[in-house]
């Protein structure tokens, strides 16, 4: 699971809506700033954003998964 995904619905369980600043990875350091907003309205809005994330094995591209499709490569 995702950092932030676990990020989202920890704080939505305390009615609290996150949201992601800026993030940054090299090799296996990884640094994530948000913002928490308190509401069930926020809460809400910061789960709604999360989506599969998926990899094309045929041209190394990704993209968020809406219709299980990515190119028409593969």
């Amino acid at each position: 699971m995702c950092v932030t995904v676990g990020c989202f619905r920890s704080a939505a369980k305390c009615n609290k809506g996150v949201e992601v600043l800026y993030c940054t990875a090299a090799e296996h350091f990884i640094q994530v700033a948000v913002t928490v907003r308190r509401g069930a309205v926020h809460a809400d809005r910061s789960v709604s954003h999360i989506h599969e994330v998926i990899t094309c094995t045929y041209c190394q591209s990704f993209a968020v998964n809406k219709d299980n499709t990515l190119c028409r490569n593969g």
